[in-house]
């Protein structure tokens, strides 16, 4: 379908309950966390929309609209801001991330829009294992994401487990003791997906029954799933599923953006 077919759509309504404060202003370097998230969603879509109850807080934002929740449900969610979004899209799917996810990757975005046919979801799906590294490889300096793309590139990044022999590139963990092999857990990453309108019924469905998981939705529309060799292939270690919830995390990757 290709991304001029989408609309771009940033989450940022969460409360930010982690970090005690509004993350998506928080700085990296000369910009706002959100600006780090859209600045390079410009160079992929034509329409951008930023979710939010609070549009006066993004005056630094230009050419994106502001929409705001459709729903009142007394908390704040992710499946409210995406639904949302997509139910005021102009467009047939939006493509929908978090404000809080800085690491963005627009090759992985422009192949998953290229990829876009008729389904109605097309989200990644992989395992957390190598995500659980990043922190700890942004802290030691093995990763340098300074372009302004944040493109990934690896300097040397080694992962050392006294008691795991990490074998293959699905991170099965083989234990010394038991010689048991370990399953690898997948995960969907629903805040860095295309979204289409047909999922809205689903999503009605969801709130109406109080549920606001949003994977939740999956079992019943029509699901393309992009699988960690695909996205590995662009993003090696998968940092652009990387969302900061703690200030600790903030602190960790400052120093990439200076």
């Amino acid at each position: 379908m290709g991304s001029n077919k989408v609309t771009a759509t940033v989450l940022a309504g969460g409360g930010s309950t982690r970090m005690g404060r509004n993350k998506a202003l928080l700085r990296l370097g000369d910009k706002t966390m959100i600006e780090r998230v859209v600045d390079p969603l410009r160079n992929i879509f034509d329409d951008i929309l930023v979710v939010t109850n609070e549009p006066e807080e993004y005056n630094m934002l230009k050419g994106v609209k502001f929409v705001k929740d459709c729903v009142d449900a007394g908390k704040k969610s992710s499946l409210i801001g995406l639904y949302s979004g997509l139910k005021q899209s102009k467009t047939s799917h939006i493509f929908a991330i978090g404000c809080d996810m800085p690491f963005v990757n627009t090759e992985l975005i422009k192949y998953m829009a290229d990829l876009l046919k008729n389904e109605d979801v097309i989200v990644p799906f992989s395992s957390n294992g190598s995500i659980e590294h990043i922190m700890d490889s942004l802290k030691n300096g093995n990763i340098d994401t300074r372009n302004k793309n944040v493109d990934i590139q690896s300097r040397n990044v080694g992962i050392k487990n006294r008691n795991a022999d990490i074998k293959n590139r699905n991170m099965d963990i083989k234990n010394k003791n038991t010689d048991m092999v370990l399953p690898v857990r997948r995960y969907y990453q629903p805040l860095h997906a295309m979204y289409g309108k047909g999922c809205i019924p689903g999503f009605e469905r969801l709130l109406k029954e109080g549920c606001y998981k949003i994977a939740n939705i999956f079992e019943d529309v029509n699901v393309k799933k992009i699988m960690e060799e695909e996205i590995k292939r662009l993003d090696p270690y998968m940092l652009c599923f990387k969302n900061i919830n703690t200030y600790e995390e903030y602190e960790q990757i400052l120093h990439f953006f200076e």
